[in-house]
């Protein structure tokens, strides 16, 4: 069970909010004609399919292509698709916060969890101080903030404002080889919370639970949102937010 842990880290994507869910197809024009540039909208949006379907395998589902992208690829996004236009990725990230809806049952088990004194935390995948900033948007425009301790990402330790706590520690760091972990580990040692009483709720096998497991976490895994198969090393297994109350 989760009753000894003190502190719980929560991937975003795919496990709080679901990227899928912003139609670019929609979007993209929408945001375009918003600025009164309505004529450019359908080649941007053929540039973001052509950028997606660039990622990965041919054979990766459309869902690992939209992760790589926002996750390691948000420069090319804003390079490719959106010629680093500022006034456009201003727009873009304000949309993204508001079309990226998570669970229904998130915030009550959040809340649940809160109140058992355990520290929450978002531990993301997202490549740099820009993506991470969309989280804290998202965060913001589902009035989820108030549940975290603070955001981390290969970009650093960041208060759920957005400020900057740690970036050192952080900084190069990554979930895809496990040293996010090894970082984030360190970091809770020092904080004395040690193997056994830190865990890690997530949606990949891999990422979120095996490497996390490596490190000394309790793993969850999440498939609520999508199930990429049960891992082996997952401690539980997660399908509706609503059930991890029953874990503690």
């Amino acid at each position: 069970m989760l009753r000894e842990v003190d502190w719980i880290g929560i991937d975003f994507a795919f496990t709080m909010m679901n990227p899928l869910a912003m139609h670019h197809s929609k979007v993209i024009p929408e945001l375009y004609r918003n600025l009164g540039r309505e004529s450019e909208g359908p080649e941007r949006l053929a540039r973001w399919y052509r950028l997606r379907d660039s990622l990965g395998a041919p054979t990766d589902p459309l869902h690992q292509k939209v992760r790589l992208m926002k996750e390691y690829n948000r420069d090319r996004l804003h390079a490719e698709v959106f010629d680093n236009d500022p006034a456009v990725i201003r727009m873009y990230a304000e949309m993204e916060a508001k079309e990226r809806k998570p669970p229904e049952d998130l915030r009550t088990a959040l809340g649940y969890v809160r109140s058992k004194g355990k520290e929450l935390a978002v531990v993301s995948e997202v490549s740099g101080v820009e993506g991470t900033m969309t989280i804290r948007d998202s965060l913001k425009a589902n009035d989820l903030t108030e549940f975290f301790s603070y955001l981390i990402s290969p970009a650093g330790r960041f208060e759920p404002d957005g400020r900057l706590i740690d970036q050192r520690s952080f900084q190069g760091s990554f979930k895809k080889d496990g040293s996010l972990y090894e970082r984030l580990a360190s970091y809770l040692d020092s904080r004395g919370i040690p193997a056994g009483r830190r865990a890690m709720v997530g949606d990949d096998p891999k990422m979120d639970i095996g490497f996390a497991k490596d490190n000394g976490f309790v793993t969850v895994q999440y498939t609520g949102l999508i199930d990429r198969g049960r891992s082996p090393e997952a401690d539980f297994y997660l399908a509706r937010w609503s059930d991890l109350p029953d874990l503690l």
